[in-house]
């Protein structure tokens, strides 16, 4: 069975040996102080392998994925050093920031692959049609409601409700 991060990836089929390896780099990643880097030489120490070769690449990603589930932790990849451990508020902005990139642009790939296929596709059955239409209009809807500046925080006080009669009651002296 083909894994989730690597053609390589045990997937499903983690036997106890790799699982036992998994838990030590997990226990190495919650021994790790907010802000704080872990090397790529320390997660190999401990993983007993180079984790940045791309068989074993799997094993930090298992890691931190099993640290999140169980603890809410976030690390951040530190490019050819290691990872950083965020603290709460910077690993949800992290999280949040990271899942809409990847379904914006989850969605314009998804887009582009469709309008090339419809292109080529001399052929469609006007349903077939209809449907692949309807789904460019979804990715697109995805696409624009993931760009920055569609997204905005929400004010921490809740906005005054508009009084439609406010005009109506003045001039009635109510």
């Amino acid at each position: 069975m083909r894994g989730r991060f690597h053609k390589d990836t045990p997937g499903d089929n983690i036997d106890s040996g790799q699982q036992t390896i998994i838990l030590a780099v997990a226990k190495a990643l919650l021994a790790v102080s907010v802000d704080q880097i872990i090397t790529y030489g320390e997660l190999s120490r401990v993983a007993e392998r180079n984790v940045q070769h791309n068989d074993h690449r799997w094993i930090v990603a298992h890691a931190r994925e099993q640290v999140n589930k169980t603890h809410g932790l976030m690390f951040a990849c530190e490019r050819k050093v290691g990872y950083r451990r965020l603290s709460s508020e910077s690993g949800v902005k992290f999280a949040g920031e990271n899942g809409i990139k990847r379904t914006r642009s989850a969605a314009r790939n998804g887009a582009r692959r469709l309008q090339n296929a419809l292109a080529s596709a001399n052929e469609l059955a006007p349903g077939e049609q209809r449907l692949a239409n309807q789904r460019l209009a979804s990715f697109g809807m995805i696409e624009f409601l993931t760009k920055s500046r569609t997204i905005k925080t929400l004010p921490d006080e809740e906005p005054e409700k508009p009084d439609g009669l406010k005009g109506l009651r003045a001039s009635l002296g109510l």
